[in-house]
């Protein structure tokens, strides 16, 4: 009996310090976060923060103690801004990594399916936030709503007070807002998408094509956005429509990420293909607008941006 209480004792032990020790291997402060790109990888009830070399084909991984999605990151910037997921991978709480401590900092607010940098401040912690009925201009560091840019359920027309918000970009301006609507007619599924401009001032909005999850140029001279399954340019002051790239079947639930470089050469996207895909190793692809070449990321994860 003793010998079988001095096993047990040391097996405890042992578990006890390799829990511990694989513990303080996560949440460790991340040095030098380099690379061209940045997204998540979903490992049990933890995630991995990978940025991606396109040159050098390489990765860094970065182990984090809970979920963290749709990462967004300025070079030298103190934090990593995105979202904490409750359940499932798809919507969650305002967030960010401090990346002196690695440790995850969320905003139990209201719960947001797209992020993206606010771009009329310079202040990494000023973020646009999008959820499925409102746009919100919100402050990461003391965890406040400053703005409601938009209201789904305020807007005059009813057929749109029925959608849901898909994705949102702003102007570098910060005079105008586009953001996509899934239209539903009493289906589980949208019947319709709708790509809405509007002007941020008046909140006057108008209707400009079908489509949803918007990412504006740097520029402001093209949106690009999925429409019929496919990866679309927008040219706005001429209004004509460039098919880049068809995909099987996009998954709306599961938003799409699209990305413009910083210098607008390049668009980072990923449309996950519910057919094929798995949601957690989603394919990642990027398109030159100069060679029009549409390849494929030699790595996998979601949501991923560019690291500017």
């Amino acid at each position: 009996m003793k010998t079988d209480a001095k096993r047990y004792l040391m097996l405890t032990l042992v578990i006890f310090f390799t829990l511990g020790f694989l513990w303080s291997c996560i949440n460790q402060p991340i040095q030098d976060l380099t690379g061209d790109i940045i997204f998540s990888e979903i490992v049990s009830d933890h995630s991995l923060l990978t940025t991606y070399t396109l040159g050098g084909d390489s990765t860094q991984q970065i182990p984090l103690r809970q979920s963290f999605i749709r990462p967004l990151y300025t070079a030298n910037s103190e934090i990593v801004v995105g979202l904490s997921p409750m359940h499932g991978h798809s919507i969650g709480y305002p967030s960010y990594v401090m990346l002196e401590s690695g440790k995850v900092k969320k905003c139990v607010a209201n719960l947001y399916d797209s992020i993206i940098d606010d771009p009329r401040s310079t202040n990494p912690y000023q973020v646009i936030v999008t959820g499925p009925l409102m746009i919100h201009a919100f402050d990461l560091e003391n965890c406040t709503l400053t703005e409601e840019l938009y209201d789904l359920q305020k807007d005059s027309n009813p057929n749109i007070r029925s959608g849901r918000l898909l994705g949102a970009t702003m102007s570098e301006d910060g005079e105008t807002l586009f953001f996509g609507i899934g239209n539903y007619d009493g289906r589980a599924e949208p019947a319709s998408f709708s790509l809405i401009k509007m002007d941020i001032s008046t909140g006057e909005n108008k209707e400009l094509e079908e489509g949803f999850y918007p990412s504006l140029s740097h520029d402001n001279l093209t949106l690009a956005f999925i429409k019929d399954n496919a990866l679309v340019l927008y040219d706005l002051p001429s209004g004509t429509i460039d098919y880049i790239h068809l995909f099987e079947s996009v998954s709306y639930t599961f938003g799409p990420s699209i990305d413009w470089s910083l210098d607008d050469k390049l668009i980072l996207v990923q449309a996950i293909n519910i057919n094929e895909d798995n949601f957690l190793q989603g394919s990642i692809f990027v398109y030159d607008l100069e060679t029009k070449e549409f390849r494929r990321v030699n790595a996998k994860g979601i949501y991923p941006s560019w690291i500017e």
